[in-house]
């Protein structure tokens, strides 16, 4: 994630709600209380600064009973999840938040992401914290996601091409050695 807003601004990257639950899933820019998962706040205290790169993945386990928030490769939150299972059937929204009434994706003036997004992907399972170490520290360029096929939920190239798109949404090619990958800019909201 590129972040360009301002670090005030309480804008969603990625949310996710279910049919019966909205909000199960929240990651947002304001820079402390960014992360929630099954409705419930990650408490941390990471900083989540403007125009740099950054590295940031929740991950959480029904078998654990635990969630992981890991910032540019390391663990930076652990908590007690309970018994709480997460309800499918939902719906994805990136870059923007869900209405409540709806549960449709919606522009919520002032809470709309603007900075850039690469490789977001979903797991079926609860990552080790090694493999998130590594997602990491093999950088933007690196294929290392591939070694995770069989595990993947949602992929970033399902994102990229089999999603309806709203607002400015412009995909940026990254040249990397021997191939490329496209980052997805949200331009309008930028502050």
């Amino acid at each position: 994630i590129n972040k360009k807003t301002a670090d005030n601004v309480n804008d969603a990257w990625f949310t996710y709600n279910a049919p019966s639950r909205i909000h199960e899933i929240i990651i947002a820019g304001r820079i402390r209380g960014w992360a929630y998962m099954n409705r419930d706040h990650i408490q941390n205290s990471q900083a989540v600064p403007s125009d740099e790169w950054h590295h940031v993945c929740i991950t959480w386990g029904y078998e654990t009973k635990t969630r992981v928030l890991y910032f540019d490769g390391e663990a930076i939150a652990q908590e007690a999840s309970g018994n709480v299972k997460l309800t499918m059937g939902g719906s994805i929204a990136i870059g923007q938040f869900h209405q409540k009434e709806t549960m449709e994706a919606i522009f919520y003036d002032g809470r709309s992401f603007g900075g850039e997004l690469l490789k977001l992907n979903v797991y079926k399972r609860q990552l080790e914290a090694g493999e998130v170490g590594k997602m990491f520290s093999a950088g933007m360029c690196s294929d290392f996601e591939e070694s995770l096929l069989g595990d993947v939920f949602l992929r970033w190239e399902t994102i990229l091409y089999a999603t309806e798109r709203h607002g400015t949404i412009t995909e940026v090619p990254i040249t990397c050695p021997g191939d490329h990958w496209n980052v997805l800019c949200f331009t309008d909201f930028y502050n």
